[in-house]
């Protein structure tokens, strides 16, 4: 075999992050040794930082942000992105929570007409019913109707108060303790996609804004099945 192309679909989630980097250093090793070109599939924001020079930003099937690695990590246009972003940790920022990326992806049987991220997106505008220009810049390109409103979304997008805007004294909110799943709140009925890290910044929030019970909600019996907690300051 003699490929210029390798496509790697997820090849080292579940893995711990010493074999994570084995991995990828075998990668970067044989690319330069065999001249390869890779397409890598991932979620972790950290791995893509870590190998590629270029990324595509997907959501709901689309391509809707593209450009080189530093450039998309530092200055998204996408709010997707920003989202995304903002839900990882960074060990250089002095602020101490995650902001995630409200509601769940649509039903691809069915898209949504127009800006398919509109739904979550907390910048939604009139405009967003209908399908975005796409914007290019130099190496850039981003599908959004906002991209000229980008340094003044990319602040707002990391503002934590966002999440609990819309909170009610004593909510009821249904968690999941799995990384990765989503946190449903029910009253009022949205969602929060987060994962472990994400669930302090809720427990957080809910200790700010005096949320009096915890509804622990697990499919599993290894986690116990469904609980009501009181929230106090002790948890």
């Amino acid at each position: 075999l003699d490929p210029k192309i390798v496509i790697a679909d997820e090849p080292v989630t579940a893995l711990d992050v010493i074999v994570q980097r084995q991995i990828l250093d075998l990668f970067n090793e044989l690319k330069d040794k065999l001249n390869l070109s890779i397409i890598l599939v991932t979620h972790d924001v950290s791995v893509v930082a870590y190998i590629c020079q270029k990324v595509a930003v997907m959501y709901a099937g689309e391509i809707v942000e593209m450009g080189g690695v530093e450039s998309i990590l530092e200055e998204p246009y996408h709010p997707y992105t920003m989202g995304l972003n903002n839900a990882f940790p960074d060990l250089h920022s002095t602020n101490d929570f995650l902001v995630p990326i409200n509601g769940s992806p649509p039903n691809l049987i069915n898209p949504p007409i127009g800006c398919r991220f509109k739904a979550r997106c907390p910048f939604e505008i009139s405009k967003c019913k209908d399908k975005p220009d796409r914007y290019v810049n130099k190496d850039r390109e981003a599908i959004c109707w906002r991209t000229s409103d980008q340094n003044k979304l990319l602040e707002e997008s990391k503002k934590i108060d966002q999440i609990f805007e819309e909170f009610k004294p004593n909510v009821v909110i249904n968690l999941a303790a799995q990384a990765g799943v989503r946190y449903s709140l029910e009253n009022p009925m949205s969602y929060i996609e987060s994962n472990v890290v994400g669930f302090l910044n809720i427990l957080e929030g809910c200790r700010n804004h005096k949320i009096e019970h915890l509804i622990y909600a697990s499919s599993s019996s290894v986690y116990g099945g469904n609980k009501i907690i009181p929230f106090n300051e002790s948890h």
